[in-house]
């Protein structure tokens, strides 16, 4: 049983860990991450390269403002449209300077 933990941890220590370098939400809220059943949420990828793929952890963040609910990501943050039933997508200035896009 303890192996199996320890080997559950090294597969999660090896694995890239993609979230957003945010604290602060535009509307002075907190940034937090989004916990699903007591665990933080996240969406499984992989991440290709020259040196070949990688197995990763993209995760996902949200304001802690109840009125703004904005959701925080690796590079881009998500916000409601009022007026669509789409999201609005907002990169951030320095996304394309990350390790991985």
């Amino acid at each position: 049983m303890k192996l199996m933990k320890n080997l559950k941890f090294l597969a999660v220590c090896l694995m890239v860990s993609l979230q957003t370098k945010k604290v602060l939400c535009d509307c002075g809220g907190k940034v937090k991450a989004k916990k699903w059943n007591n665990e933080t949420a996240y969406s499984s990828v992989v991440v290709y390269s020259t040196d070949g793929s990688q197995e990763g952890r993209h995760y996902e963040f949200r304001c802690s403002n109840r009125n703004c609910q904005k959701g925080f990501f690796h590079g881009y943050t998500v916000t409601a449209n009022a007026d669509h039933p789409t999201m609005i997508y907002d990169y951030h200035d320095d996304c394309l300077e990350s390790e991985y896009l």
